[in-house]
């Protein structure tokens, strides 16, 4: 299972890279655009990308495929034929882990209106009070 998880996180990881440059340098010409269009001519002929950036994200998507089907293939391993054939397994271990998310949302929440309520005009402080409460709402919501 890890070794297909493996090539379709290698083939995603390609098409990201590949999409990903593409629509880089279409951003890079609209602003271009929009900054010769209102302010002064600049001349951008090409966008330069590190290798380095590009080979640390393909390790991204490779370890982010792996680490998201290691935990299906561990238990796909582990679990015998008949209990995974059987819904109720599957039902038993959402009914137990919904009480565990929703403290953590109700945390995430508690976080992230804390942060809110700080009255500062830091933007980092801000960004991670809003992503705890998107968090927070998100676990929140019922399995």
């Amino acid at each position: 299972m890890l070794g297909e998880a493996a090539a379709v996180g290698a083939i995603g990881s390609l098409l990201g890279l590949g999409l990903g440059i593409l629509l880089g340098q279409g951003a890079v010409r609209l602003v271009t655009q929009t900054i010769n269009d209102l302010y002064f001519v600049v001349t951008v002929r090409g966008v330069a990308i590190e290798t380095s950036s590009l080979v640390k994200g393909a390790a991204l998507g490779m370890l982010a495929t792996l680490v998201s089907a290691a935990l299906p293939a561990w238990e796909a391993a582990t679990v015998p034929p008949r209990l995974a054939l059987t819904r109720s397994g599957l039902e038993e271990k959402a009914r137990r882990a919904v009480p565990l998310t929703a403290a953590a949302g109700a945390l995430a929440l508690a976080l992230g209106g804390g942060l809110l309520a700080i009255p500062t005009r830091d933007l980092v402080i801000s960004f991670a009070g809003i992503f705890c409460v998107t968090i927070g709402f998100a676990l929140l919501t019922r399995l």
